[in-house]
């Protein structure tokens, strides 16, 4: 592969040289599969020759797109017994959540959810929940998980009448105080309760 161009222009996932070639810098990271380094952001490609480095300087607005390993917040959009379909709205990042460059599809399947067994995704999501989760890959669609303390999800709303459940207790017991209702959510520890 050659080496881009100076002044090339990339956008989020564009191949930018071969971890072999040039190691990544700013606004860059490397997929593990492929071996390709590749831009996170719209940008302008710079390499750096003596320290062998190739970045991607931001035109205007940062794109955000997750990466393996990255923190997303996501809700859940379908369900099925085996796995939930989430879309994914914002990325961790040094300074905070920050948007996604457009909502992009994760694919929660049902094993992982917890480092226990757990029978149905309908035991531990529901519908329109927000989630926080962390990212197994590097393409769309996202394979997610949320077996982690400070994973799942973050809030929740009825399935009965709509209101925002509170939590109970910390094994995830969720109560409605609206209508009474007690649901089960895997729940993050961070797990919002709003007044």
């Amino acid at each position: 592969m050659s080496k881009p161009k100076k002044a090339s222009t990339a956008t989020p996932g564009d191949v930018l040289a071969a971890i072999e070639e040039l190691l990544p810098g700013e606004n860059t990271y490397v997929d593990e599969e492929s071996g390709y380094v590749r831009s996170s952001v719209l940008g302008r490609v710079a390499v750096n020759l003596q320290r062998r480095i190739v970045s991607c300087r931001a035109l205007r607005r940062r794109y955000e797109i997750p990466v393996a390993n990255s923190i997303v917040l996501a809700y859940v959009s379908s369900m099925r017994s085996e796995l939930a379909v989430l879309t994914i709205f914002a990325i961790a990042g040094n300074r905070g959540y920050r948007e996604a460059s457009y909502p992009l599809a994760g694919i929660l399947h049902v094993s992982q959810v917890s480092r226990n067994y757990t029978g149905s995704m309908y035991e531990v999501l529901g519908m329109g929940d927000i989630v926080r989760a962390k990212v197994l890959n590097n393409e769309n669609p996202y394979q997610l998980t949320i077996a982690g303390h400070d994973l799942g999800v973050v809030l929740a709303t009825c399935s009965s009448c709509g209101g925002i459940l509170r939590l109970e207790t910390p094994s995830g017991a969720l109560k409605c105080p609206k209508c009474g209702r007690y649901e089960k959510r895997a729940v993050s520890k961070d797990y919002i309760n709003l007044k």
